[in-house]
């Protein structure tokens, strides 16, 4: 979805920073600006970044450099970088899913894997009351009508089994910890 949305020119990426920014500039008046969240449940968010990074893009990937994210699992992976192309591949293609989500804990620094309350919570300082989530499951006819984003266009096309028959009782109980947040906060349960 990240590459739908970025590749939309109707739509402008914010980082951080400006998101704060803004925020301190326009706060909650009654004539401030919509806030729009786009989020997606937890074990799907993580579940898809495994496919996408740790065998999708693996397996299409021609010797070049390594993604951020990528590299932070070569520890996992028992690689230090060094290695040649092809045995740093072949090390991170044998990385499992419950091996990667208990290893999940240590980088969820990575954009990626952070959980999505961060932006609104931890790096902003509070929880935007007025904050209004578009769920990736459910409300993408709901993004295209209100920013007119055509969401027909897939860019990414990783595919995946369902998420909650691919987690065991204990990547469960991982996620549910590494992202209490949230689900506390965002309009999703725990399993």
């Amino acid at each position: 979805m990240f590459t739908t949305l970025k590749g939309d020119p109707a739509l402008r990426s914010v980082n951080e920073a400006e998101f704060c920014a803004r925020l301190a500039r326009f706060g909650f008046a009654n004539d401030a600006p919509r806030h729009y969240m786009l989020v997606r449940h937890p074990y799907a968010r993580v579940i898809s970044f495994f496919y996408d990074k740790l065998r999708h893009d693996l397996r299409d990937r021609e010797k070049s450099s390594w993604q951020y994210s990528q590299r932070r699992l070569f520890p996992l992976a028992g690689v230090s970088g060094r290695e040649d192309f092809e045995t740093i591949r072949s090390a991170l293609l044998k990385i499992e899913l419950s091996a990667f989500i208990e290893f999940l804990p240590r980088i969820t620094a990575n954009r990626h894997l952070r959980p999505q309350t961060h932006i609104i919570s931890g790096v902003a300082g509070l929880f935007l009351r007025e904050t209004h989530f578009l769920r990736m499951e459910y409300d993408l006819e709901a993004l295209h009508k209100i920013f007119g984003v055509n969401i027909r266009i897939k860019r990414n096309r990783t595919s995946h089994p369902d998420a909650p028959s691919l987690l065991t009782r204990n990547d469960r109980e991982i996620l549910n910890s590494v992202y209490a947040r949230d689900f506390d906060a965002l309009p999703y349960e725990s399993a």
